[in-house]
């Protein structure tokens, strides 16, 4: 076919040249009509041909183009735009607002253990969840503005607004519709989103400048809790942010402005101090004291809770260690030393445990591994099976904040655990004459029947403590026991014997207490002479 068509063009280019057009043309003139038809035919017949094939192809290549345009633009799961567009969107949307009547307003929004459906049901069911959540996004937005699928399980919601009330109206009806459960098969689930908000104003150069306020104050709401709101302000502007976490905490790792402080936990019946409460602390030179809420998760996130983790297990047993030698003749002072989802997961685990308590010289028993309720159900199976590992080195192992997550008595034996951490949800009713009480009283006579030694998280004052102990409560730390305190106060109160009380009244409303060694004798000496 090639071959005849080019045949064709050459003879037609030969005759042009050699004066034979007009020869050609007469002899078409003068030819039976049928021969002269077939000759024509062959000779622009497949011309013609190659033309309707080279257009079509050219309008197929012209509309697969477009098409691959529109989806590096939108995303294919979804069909929203993508964060490709949103530049676009966001400087559409600034190029028409004055910013003193309206604004553009940036709505980061993050649903709230996302992961946990994927691990549990596996990815086409989230696929298909992350596909009706993003339809009741859109079906919130409307034509009002412009819903992005930033990437993963991040949306961001781009709308023109009077001012910061309307952008906080709109942030929480996106909550409210992702918070009614979702029927996905036969499945119900529930999931919820926490929404930074962030508006443009004559300082906003770009789209970056208004998606980075916006992940900042989306990171606040994250250390809020599931299903909060947060709007950006200038004084969170030093804050972390998903983009600025992993290079300012490990600054922080570096320059060791990361250290443990360490609360007191006292026996319930008598005021002993028996144990200590590791947390992390984290003192930036600009900022002051940065609350655990805030960094800990930027931790997780970024990784870096595996070298801290690690760093901060070996420095709480090195101090077990010196607290046992400073007072030979009391009962070695256990650790108590919150462990994240992230470190648990380690393959190495155990060995690692076991490495840190030998190199640091610490009783294994001076070591009690606490794992937040919640924190089991991502991969709950791999979790109890990494505890039981480490509990057979000797340490025990404690289930935290039990009643904020989801899980049950019948998980503590199987996760075989030593402690129960009561939620401050729960201990925080029990002085207000509510049903908190009762849920108390049987949560801590079914841990005992399990042999598990209760602790009463965050108790704030003498009518929660007097509760605590008519019920039979084991343990409790807290405000009102004794803020954190560094190493060095601690060895004052394993080397210091409390001196015997003279029966002062208790208040029941106590000021906040100051962190140093001498308040925290003297809170204790207050504790031990409680009427009861």
């Amino acid at each position: 076919m090639l071959a005849l068509v080019a045949g064709t063009a050459l003879v037609a280019l030969v005759a042009t040249r050699a004066g034979l057009a007009e020869g050609l043309a007469d002899w078409f003139s003068r030819a039976d009509p049928f021969v002269a038809n077939l000759a024509l035919t062959m000779l622009v017949g497949p011309s013609l041909l190659i033309a309707l094939v080279s257009q079509r192809r050219r309008r197929k290549s012209i509309d697969a183009q477009k098409e691959l345009s529109r989806l590096s633009r939108h995303d294919s799961l979804t069909g929203l735009p993508n964060r490709t567009s949103l530049a676009t969107v966001v400087g559409r949307g600034m190029r028409s607002v004055d910013h003193h009547t309206m604004y553009v307003a940036a709505l980061f929004c993050d649903l709230d253990r996302f992961k946990v459906v994927n691990d549990t049901y596996g990815h086409e069911v989230g696929d298909q969840l992350m596909v009706r959540v993003a339809r009741r996004i859109q079906d919130v937005v409307g034509r009002q503005g412009t819903a992005v699928r930033y990437g993963g399980d991040e949306f961001i919601v781009i709308q023109r607004v009077a001012g910061r009330s309307e952008a906080e109206r709109m942030a929480q009806r996106l909550v409210e519709a992702i918070e009614v459960p979702f029927e996905v098969g036969m499945d119900t689930m529930r999931i919820s989103v926490s929404i930074g908000v962030a508006l443009s104003d004559v300082n906003t150069a770009d789209a970056d400048d208004l998606v980075r306020d916006a992940d900042v104050a989306m990171y606040q709401a994250k250390a809020a809790g599931a299903g909060a709101v947060c709007v950006y302000d200038p004084s969170i502007r030093a804050r972390l942010s998903r983009s600025t976490a992993e290079s300012r905490l490990r600054w922080a790792i570096d320059h060791h402005e990361i250290r443990l402080l360490y609360e007191p936990v006292l026996t319930v019946r008598d005021g002993t101090l028996v144990a200590v409460r590791a947390q992390l602390d984290w003192e930036d030179p600009h900022r002051g004291s940065v609350p655990p809420r805030e960094f800990i998760p930027a931790l997780e996130e970024t990784g870096l809770i595996l070298e801290v983790g690690t760093w901060a297990l070996g420095e709480a047993c090195s101090n077990a260690r010196r607290w046992r030698e400073l007072a030979p003749e009391r009962v070695p002072l256990q650790v108590v030393m919150p462990i994240t989802a992230r470190q648990l997961a380690q393959s190495n685990f155990r060995d690692l445990v076991a490495a840190v308590i030998e190199h640091s010289g610490a009783e294994r028993a001076q070591l009690c591994l606490a794992v937040a309720d919640g924190s089991l159900v991502d991969d709950i199976t791999d979790a109890w099976t990494m505890l039981r590992h480490a509990r057979t080195l000797g340490v025990q192992v404690a289930l935290d904040s039990f009643g904020a997550g989801g899980s049950t008595l019948a998980d503590l034996r199987r996760a075989r655990f030593d402690q129960l951490w009561v939620d401050h949800a729960l201990i925080a009713g029990i002085d207000a004459g509510s049903d908190d009480a009762i849920i108390v009283e049987h949560l801590i006579e079914m841990a005992h029947r399990l042999d598990l030694v209760t602790i009463a998280t965050d108790v704030d004052n003498a009518t929660q403590l007097a509760t605590l102990r008519r019920l039979g409560c084991d343990r409790a730390h807290g405000p009102f026991l004794g803020v954190a305190l560094t190493r060095d106060e601690i060895d004052l109160l394993v080397t210091r014997p409390v001196p015997a009380p003279t029966r002062p009244t208790p208040d029941p409303n106590p000021a906040p207490v100051a962190s140093s060694a001498v308040s925290a004798l003297s809170r204790l000496r207050s504790y031990r002479d409680l009427e009861v």
